[in-house]
């Protein structure tokens, strides 16, 4: 009798330990789609990119990727986001830096479990919505004065600091191993001792190495949209209005 009993209690906990993780599956399908049906348009296909993250991008009948926005006057240390990728429901976005605008290619941390590396700008044109920025001049100009560097008057400080914080990131933050909890601890590791970044993390430290702070909470966690929201940057370029009227207010 008590090894029936014990059967049935295992069989009971089997049976538990199967609906709960049935129901947290689904709740991961649901959280997916559900989020995926709140950005809309012709073209646009939500498409699975890891088990749990799906992101929006402009598709053609053959599913091959359209580029469909045309960035303008891009440059080194420029900063693009966008919102169009989400995990579990959470539309957290995704971020990089232009490390050299004349050949198209930025840095970035894309995949968890993978180093950042360089890739071909074009790929940002798919997305369903992504901003464009750099940062402002006066920002730029007040940066380069307190760190002792000296101007270069061919160009605007913007571009400066940019060309910068782009070398910067290219030697210290490429192929550096990508880590979901960033900033935990130590937000701003030595440059030699950086051992892990993810998307907005990476643009935030090149920028934060020159004293510019782009996290517009201060939080431990930068995410894209931090950087999105931050009164450092102006936006050169706008696909899709990610923000809503968050930004518009912010540019006032």
């Amino acid at each position: 009798m008590e090894k029936v009993i014990k059967k049935l209690q295992t069989a009971q906990k089997v049976l538990i330990l199967s609906t709960v993780i049935s129901v947290a599956l689904l709740g991961i399908f649901l959280a997916d789609r559900l989020t995926c049906m709140t950005v809309h348009g012709d073209g646009i296909s939500c498409e699975k990119i890891g088990f749990i993250t799906r992101e929006e991008r402009y598709r053609d009948e053959s599913g091959g990727l359209q580029n469909i926005h045309e960035f303008t006057d891009i440059q080194n240390g420029d900063i693009l986001i966008s919102l169009s990728t989400h995990t579990l429901g959470w539309r957290h976005g995704h971020a990089a830096i232009v490390v050299d605008a004349e050949r198209g290619i930025t840095l970035e941390a894309a995949l968890w479990g993978q180093p950042s590396s360089t890739m071909r700008l074009r790929h940002w044109s798919s997305y369903a919505n992504s901003l464009h920025f750099r940062v402002r001049e006066s920002v730029a100009e007040e940066a380069l004065f307190a760190c002792g560097i000296k101007r270069d008057e061919t160009v605007t400080a913007a571009t400066q600091l940019g060309g910068l914080a782009a070398a910067f990131a290219e030697k210290y933050e490429n192929e550096v191993m990508y880590g979901l909890l960033t900033g935990l601890g130590d937000k701003s590791p030595s440059p030699e001792s950086i051992s892990k970044t993810q998307c907005a993390h990476l643009v935030w430290y090149a920028y934060e190495h020159y004293g510019v702070d782009l996290d517009s909470d201060g939080g431990w966690l930068v995410t894209p949209k931090d950087i999105a929201l931050s009164d450092q940057l102006a936006v050169i370029d706008e696909f899709g209005n990610p923000l809503g009227d968050a930004r518009e207010d912010l540019d006032r």
